[in-house]
């Protein structure tokens, strides 16, 4: 998204946070998706990954995040009932799928 920002609206500086969201919204990503199943792919997989973000896990490669669960953002839901490391881990492979969704479409976007 950074990379973005830069290209699309480099006055609009870097948050310092790198604020996932914020960022998403200054670099105009989701514009780019085409109308259609690519943009409810990408508009879905940018919430998935805004809802479970935490600046620290933006240097961990998928291996470190899977096998560090505990730092999502969000927990699965309280009433949840069964092995919550294995339901961590599910959701930080989901996070990673989404990730890689977002990294495509702004790959492909970028060339154009």
């Amino acid at each position: 998204m950074t990379a973005y920002v830069l290209k699309i609206n480099p006055s609009a500086g870097i948050p310092i946070n790198h604020a996932i969201l914020e960022l998403v919204k200054l670099s105009g990503f989701l514009d780019l998706a085409e109308a259609g199943d690519e943009t409810k792919q990408l508009n879905a997989a940018v919430q998935s990954v805004v809802a479970r973000w935490r600046n620290e896990i933006r240097y961990f490669d998928d291996n470190a995040f899977i096998r560090a669960p505990s730092l999502l953002h969000k927990e699965p839901p309280s009433e949840f009932r069964g092995d919550l490391r294995k339901a961590k881990q599910d959701i930080a492979r989901k996070v990673i799928a989404a990730a890689r969704v977002i990294r495509d479409i702004g790959v492909r976007k970028w060339k154009n």
